[in-house]
């Protein structure tokens, strides 16, 4: 705020002068920082030959000759050209400012490649040759000038003296040139540029500074690296802000001419990059008289001459007609990222310039929406018409809001860490400043706006995927993922934001909505159904105003095809975007909306609206089994022209929305029972459900042959049903149980369990060499993160929150809560287990649930044992009966079942497709799982034997019947054995004080006398096989030979021993 001015006396300190205020401050510092912009710019700018001084000076090479001239002669085509147009043969920029002549060598030295011995014999090979750098390497080297950088700066340094009236020009530097005008002019010079004459340079100079002259590689580097130095340069003039920069130019015009520049030099670095090197083929001549055997090069046709022009030799080379499409499209994808490193993000208003000029708002109003331009329109129809161009747009668009793209502005620093939207350190007034949430606000509703536009166009969708090169995006797929970047950005955490995340999620939607409407005018009649309320939610409690407006908003993208009422009281079939996109087979377009449903659903706090999403974005794959016309939202027609095979790209759409809707769901919490909170007289268990977060399954949101079992797990305070369980059902159905699983797993209704979706799924083919389909697998996945998460959070409740919880009703609470999460998983468990193995071809599956199942028993172990410690008689509850019972009935008998399908899986001989490091892996798994589970069985008889001294016989009698006796080896450990163990076991322990170290024969002596001894007692008292341990892996629960050989002391001696694993554990 204070600037400082030296005193008369050179030794005085400076003395402050009068505050002047920020502004003038700012004011101060733009002039100066302009200045030094203005000098550095005009290091590479080519001074620009007055007209008149032109003139005269070609009056005089034509009275005295050319050595009069300051210039080169100009010829007389020149002439005729700069009449046309007006522009000369010399570049604006001088771009071999911005090269250096550092080069990587090609020729460098190899090993020989072979070697004589002294018996004339070879030794050795061919040696390895060094890989090299390369040629995109080689061009980047020679790049050592952030030119673009350069130029973006002094762009925002205009718009910032634009932006305020006290940002103005001093007085006293009026006298010098402005960099408002330098800019403007070097811009209007470049657009009027051509390519050629920026490569000139390279004619002229045809040797190095060493004298050398450069071969073939290195002026192809050269070339290349100069393209995109001319690439960048035009992009960077295009994406710069010009608010305040004086140009009487055409916009439009200016626009086009840029564009086109960067197009040619793109293309020509493409040709370069994707041109294959000669090969040199070697010719033997035979022997002549006195010689010896010659080896000549053949030269080709391409030429390997050094003396050749470079840049003629490599014109004669891009052709382009023998190069595959393929190499083409993968060379021109290297030098676009290259290009994008090289030059900062648009600015976000350039790029809401550019769909206001070029975008489907003048598409409409000029109606010039053909491919090719057509002679006679101006450069704004032409450019609207230029599907490159609008590509173009969507892609910067794309690489600003996605983080991407470094962004030049006022107060940052020129490295990495600053060129971005927003940091970790910064403060919600550096990100206003740098408007991270504007950008999205404007950029979102013209990209919607592009997207509802292409896809009327079958050509702009993914239904062209066969004329797409591979990793390009159609426009339709590509506009609609700028949309979902935006809304990425408009709920990001911002603490301090006046609006929270569901409010700036519907204004952002109510924006795009409405440019939606106006541009395309006969969608907003379907969109207006939905928003209006043409689907009233089920729930009876009350929702905010924001909720309901971005519920009803997200229904006119999610809402499955539904027989509903107009206004006139009319019925018709209507449906929304999704069901749309999917009856129109655009799958890559369909999946990014269904991220788009499940980003905005996630910021509603009401968990039975979140849940009504998820279960209508589940429901859009009903469209294939209504036979009836129904309308959508842009009244597509697009019919399925193309049959599914091989070479068609993999649908993706399924199960991103199985994902997305179980994101929604918020995984298990459906699947979750809890016990009835009470606190109202009238309180039914939604209310319960709602104050626990819970959400709860509305059946009134699933088909009709759905409500009937729906309606019965409502009717049941105990029992909960969720997405997750639906699906897991479903796919049970599809796929179909393992033979192993005959007597266990009952199959589901068909008819209340079938859901279309999951269907599709299991429909896809696979590829060659697997059974089963990817996109199984991924479904599956996704169900096992949920039941991981329901895990978690036990796990999480028992670790850091029980152990500061005292008795009470906080305590009891949690651990119903705990309970009843590790009841949800433990049953989504006992579903899944009987389609495990059916689902890939690895296992993977059936050993993340072999996981599950060893933490399931660990945890309800912990749980267990905290309760027994502190009241055994906290187990008699409702929600521990339904555990005990869910894990003894179903999940323990199918885990061993489990186990039996993976050991089958892994002898399979030639179908078998685990790797030997994976087979052991499951092998250590299947261990731990037997290993938790008869510890947890031994921690169950321990509350039992708590629960007789308590007095509670008969709770005590209901709990061991949930004990399962592991049989599942085939040896039995006596009594006798037991006995003569822990007697040892004592003597070891008595005598560890007194041991002394031995270092002599005779301690060695004595030890292996020990050891012998030891071995004879343990193969005399105990009768068993520990090679067969691993074997078996099935439970049998009709033999009880174990459980009679322990009497009441042996159960004491157990008591004991868990109490010191209870202190341990502690």
């Amino acid at each position: 705020d204070e600037c400082l001015t030296p005193n008369d006396d050179p030794d005085a300190t400076p003395i402050p002068i009068v505050r002047k205020g920020k502004a003038q401050a700012g004011g101060v510092i733009c002039d100066v920082v302009a200045e030094i912009l203005a000098s550095q710019l005009e290091r590479y700018i080519t001074p620009e030959e007055d007209k008149e001084d032109k003139k005269a000076r070609r009056v005089r090479a034509m009275k005295h000759g050319s050595q009069l001239s300051q210039a080169a002669a100009d010829s007389d085509e020149d002439e005729e050209d700069d009449e046309d147009d007006g522009t000369t043969r010399d570049p604006p920029i001088c771009l071999e400012l911005c090269l250096q002549e550092g080069r990587h060598r090609s020729d460098q030295k190899e090993a020989p490649a072979e070697e004589k011995t002294g018996k004339g014999k070879k030794v050795g090979g061919k040696a390895k040759k060094a890989q090299g750098p390369t040629l995109l390497d080689s061009a980047r080297g020679k790049i050592c000038e952030p030119f673009c950088f350069l130029l973006a700066s002094c762009a925002e340094t205009i718009t910032i003296q634009a932006s305020s009236p006290s940002f103005g020009v001093s007085p006293e530097s009026q006298s010098e040139e402005d960099l408002n005008e330098i800019f403007a002019a070097l811009k209007k010079r470049v657009a009027k540029s051509k390519l050629p004459d920026y490569l000139r340079f390279f004619e002229k100079n045809r040797e190095n500074r060493d004298g050398t002259t450069p071969t073939k590689i290195e002026s192809s580097a050269s070339i290349l690296a100069t393209c995109l130095m001319v690439a960048s340069l035009a992009e960077t003039l295009m994406g710069s802000a010009t608010s305040g920069i004086v140009s009487r130019e055409d916009p439009g015009e200016t626009t086009e001419c840029l564009f086109r520049l960067r197009s040619q030099a793109v293309e020509k670095a493409t040709l370069i990059l994707a041109t294959p090197t000669a090969k040199k083929n070697k010719q033997t001549t035979s022997k002549k008289e006195g010689g010896t055997k010659k080896k000549k090069k053949k030269r080709q046709a391409t030429g390997d001459d050094e003396n050749d022009n470079p840049n003629m030799s490599v014109d004669e080379e891009l052709s382009g007609k023998d190069i595959k499409k393929a190499v083409l499209d993968k060379a021109r994808r290297a030098i676009e990222d290259e290009i994008a490193t090289m030059c900062p993000a648009f600015d976000f208003k350039v790029l809401g310039q550019f769909f206001r000029s070029f975008g489907v708002s003048s598409e409409s109003a000029t109606q010039h929406s053909q491919l090719t331009s057509v002679e006679g329109q101006t450069p704004k129809a032409r450019l609207t018409a230029n599907i490159k161009f609008r590509t173009f747009m969507l892609e910067r668009a794309l690489r600003l809001v996605d983080g991407t793209g470094t962004v030049v502005k006022a107060g940052r620093r020129l490295d990495r860490a600053a060129l971005s939207w927003k940091r970790e350190g910064d403060d919600d007034s550096t990100t206003h400043q740098n408007k991270y949430i504007a950008s999205a606000m404007l950029i979102g509703p013209f990209a919607f706006a592009e997207f509802a536009s292409h896809c009327s166009k079958r050509n702009r969708t993914s239904l062209n995927h066969a004329n797409l090169a591979a990793n390009e995006m159609p426009l339709s797929h590509l506009s609609l993922a700028v949309v979902v970047r935006c809304l990425q950005r408009v709920i990001a955490d911002h603490p301090t934001h006046d609006m929270p995340k569901e409010k700036r999620a519907f204004v952002w939607f109510r924006q795009v909505i409405n440019k939606g409407k106006s541009s395309i005018p006969s969608i907003k009649k379907p969109f207006e159904f939905y928003t209006k309320g043409g689907l009233a939610p089920s729930e009876d409690r009350p929702l905010s105003e924001d909720t309901l407006g971005l519920r009803n908003m997200l229904l006119s993208l999610a809402a499955p095809v539904l027989e509903v009422q107009d206004e006139r009281g009319e019925k018709n079939r209507q449906g929304g975007l999704l069901a749309e996109l999917l009856a129109n087979s655009m799958e890559s377009e369909a999946a990014e909306l269904v991220r788009l449903i499940g980003c905005a659903g996630s910021v509603i706090p009401d968990p039975d609206v979140r849940m009504s999403l998820g279960t209508s974005i589940l429901r859009c794959w009903e469209y294939a089994k209504i036979d009836a016309p129904w309308n959508g939202i842009l009244g597509l027609n697009h019919p399925e022209y193309f049959t599914h095979d091989q070479d068609d790209p993999p649908a993706k759409s399924p199960t991103i929305a199985v994902e997305a809707a179980l994101i929604l769901s918020s995984q298990l919490d459906a699947d979750t029972p809890i016990a009835k909170i009470v606190t109202k007289s009238d309180a039914t268990m939604r209310d319960s459900r709602f104050t626990s977060l819970l959400p709860t399954m509305s059946s009134e949101d699933w088909p009709e042959s759905h409500r009937e079992g729906i309606e019965k797990h409502l009717a049941d305070d105990l029992s909960a049903v969720g997405i997750a369980k639906k699906l897991s059902l479903a796919l049970l159905l599809r796929v179909g149980r393992d033979a192993n699983f005959d007597s266990e797993v009952e199959m589901p209704s068909k008819k209340a369990c079938r859901m279309p979706i999951v269907d599709t799924i299991a429909a896809i083919q696979a590829p060659k060499g697997l059974h089963v389909a990817r996109e199984v697998g991924t479904m599956a996945a996704s169900i096992q993160e949920a039941i991981d998460g329901a895990l978690t959070d036990a796990d999480f409740c028992i670790a850091r929150i029980l152990p500061h919880l005292s008795k009470g009703k906080a305590l009891d609470q949690t651990k119903e809560y705990v309970a009843g999460r590790i009841l949800a998983a433990s049953s989504m468990i006992s579903a899944m287990s009987g389609c495990a193995i059916m689902v890939d071809d690895t296992a993977t599956f059936v050993a993340s649930l072999l996981k599950s199942c060893k933490r399931i028993y660990s945890t309800y172990t912990k749980l267990v044992q905290i309760q027994t410690k502190y009241d055994p008689s906290g187990l008699d509850t409702a929600m521990n009966r339904l555990l005990l019972n869910e894990l003894a009935i179903k999940m323990t008998p199918r885990t061993m079942c489990l186990l039996l399908s993976m050991q089958e899986h892994a002898d399979a001989g030639e179908d078998k497709f685990m790797t030997d490091k994976k087979l052991a892996s499951q092998g250590k798994v299947a261990a731990q799982v037997v290993y938790e589970k008869e510890r947890f069985d031994s921690f169950l008889t321990k509350a039992a034997v708590k629960l007789k001294k308590v007095g509670m016989k008969e709770k005590a009698e209901e709990i061991e019947k949930f004990v399962v006796q592991s049989i599942n080896r085939d040896f039995k450990i006596k009594a006798s054995a037991i006995k003569a163990a822990q007697e040892r076991e004592g003597k070891k322990k008595r005598k560890a004080g007194k041991k002394r170290k031995s270092d002599g024969a005779e301690g060695k002596k004595k030890k292996q006398k020990k050891a012998k001894k030891e071995e004879a007692s343990d193969s005399d008292g105990a009768d068993y096989d520990a090679g067969s341990v691993m074997d078996a892996s099935v439970v049998d629960h009709t033999d009880s030979s174990v459980a009679a050989s322990i009497d009441d002391e042996q159960l004491t001696d157990s008591e004991e021993e868990s109490e010191e694993s209870d202190e341990e554990l502690e």
